[in-house]
């Protein structure tokens, strides 16, 4: 590809956040149930203080 492809904020970001949850359900395997719990806690944290329309 020659050209180059300009893309939002918005965009990226939303791009971005679906890579990661990609990569996260690939690797959810390798950490140990405490460090699940850990990290349902934090993204239920991260909901209530951000609102859910981060939540896409």
């Amino acid at each position: 590809m020659s050209r180059k492809r300009k893309i939002s904020t918005k965009t990226a970001e939303l791009n971005a956040k679906e890579e990661y949850k990609k990569y996260k359900n690939l690797h959810l395997d390798d950490v140990s149930k405490v460090e699940k719990d850990y990290i349902k806690a934090l993204e239920n944290m991260e909901i209530k203080l951000l609102g859910k329309e981060n939540e896409k």
